[in-house]
């Protein structure tokens, strides 16, 4: 329980550093982020049904 605890931050942390990122980039750039996110978590997911 403790080391989701840890992961779940260090996605937020994450998370955050892509909001500070997507402020400071055009619409266009948002989708691709978006989408690389939505790869990462489908990853993660896919890894922890094993």
């Amino acid at each position: 329980m403790i080391k989701m605890k840890k992961c779940i931050e260090e996605l937020r942390k994450q998370l955050d550093m892509f909001a500070k990122d997507i402020d400071n980039r055009n619409k266009e750039k948002l989708l691709e982020i978006s989408q690389e996110m939505d790869k990462v978590i489908n990853d993660y997911i896919s890894k922890r049904k094993v």
